[in-house]
């Protein structure tokens, strides 16, 4: 089985190509990634925590869903598929909220990304199941509550995560 390219873009967002990640990040190419914020219609946030074994940022809290940007698909294409892979639920009403441009260095690796967020609200019927080779818990927590925890413990969240809570919530 070949690996899924990513998006690869230049530095206005065009895309150039698709790539692997090892490319990507070890070559400090751009690339894009799309976000999800789920809101509870009781204003609640559900944020999920990545497994012992991730990659990068292990046992830290992120946005609701996350992942890389595929070759030839757009920003919200990303979001729906990474909800139903991650969390089983498609969504359908996403809001466009967070659009920026982020670079780190993390050892050999440097992460040039244009990030986007969008937001959905759902009832609290809703049912989110976790796939747990990508997320280890869900859990709801309050706007203050989110904030609180990327203030006071900035090492257990991701950047994603701390980006969100800077543009969006304060």
């Amino acid at each position: 089985m070949s690996e899924t390219l990513i998006q690869i873009v230049d530095e206005q967002d065009a895309p150039i190509k698709g790539g692997t990640m090892d490319e990507a990040q070890l070559g400090a190419l751009w690339h894009r990634i799309a976000r999800v914020v789920v809101f509870r219609d009781d204003n609640m946030i559900l944020l999920q925590r990545l497994p012992e074994n991730s990659f990068y940022y292990a046992n830290c809290w992120n946005t609701t869903v996350s992942g890389h940007v595929d070759e030839g698909e757009d920003y919200s294409s990303a979001a729906v598929r990474e909800g139903e892979e991650e969390v089983s639920v498609t969504f359908t009403d996403l809001e466009e909220v967070d659009y920026y441009a982020g670079s780190r260095v993390d050892g050999d690796r440097t992460y040039n990304r244009f990030n986007k967020t969008f937001k959905a609200v759902v009832s609290k019927s809703v049912e989110f199941r976790s796939n747990p080779d990508e997320v280890a818990e869900l859990g709801w927590f309050s706007q203050d509550d989110l904030i609180s925890l990327v203030s006071k413990h900035p090492d257990q969240v991701t950047d994603g995560l701390a980006d969100f809570v800077t543009h969006v919530l304060k």
